[in-house]
């Protein structure tokens, strides 16, 4: 009985150590670390061109939609790379590589970024309205922005093609 105990916990232990971020060996630590300064250098050039509280909502937002591709991807078997972010002034960019992913997978992927950022977006308007720390018109058009941006955007071109090339007729 122990030892079925322990192989349920090892399972377990695996199936947190495949979806979490962590892994062991030293060239995923520095992807990992690499990927954590270029979400720095984003958050600093908006901090430079914005206020604090705006960096961050932007920062947050594009972080958590690159880790819905990311968490995505391995729920569903594939291999995706660390997600690595662009500083461009004005612009936030983010990609996830993904490796190995099958066609019918594609499509929800795309779409997990979208739905995150969508979840984000929903979370911050109601903590938002216990502490008001933005103006609840500032994140119901930012979240706005970013459904309309990623939907009508490279996420949602790549959704749409590989919902319709998958679809069985």
């Amino acid at each position: 009985m122990l030892s079925s105990l322990r192989l349920n916990y090892n399972e377990k232990v695996q199936v947190f150590h495949d979806i979490i971020l962590l892994k062991n060996d030293h060239k995923s630590q520095v992807k990992l670390i690499y990927s954590i300064l270029t979400a720095l250098a984003v958050a600093e050039l908006n901090y430079i061109l914005f206020d604090l509280p705006v960096a961050l909502l932007m920062i947050f937002s594009l972080i958590i939609h690159e880790l819905g591709h990311y968490i995505y991807a391995k729920a569903y078997c594939a291999k995706p790379s660390y997600p690595l972010f662009i500083p461009i002034p004005f612009f936030l960019i983010g990609i996830t590589h993904i490796l190995d992913i099958h066609d019918k997978y594609f499509s929800k992927i795309s779409l997990a970024g979208i739905f995150l950022g969508l979840i984000y977006s929903f979370i911050l308007f109601l903590y938002n309205s216990l502490f008001m720390f933005y103006s609840p018109l500032f994140i119901l058009s930012a979240g706005l922005m970013s459904f309309l941006f990623n939907y009508f955007g490279s996420d949602g071109k790549k959704y749409k093609k590989h919902k319709y090339k998958t679809k069985e007729f």
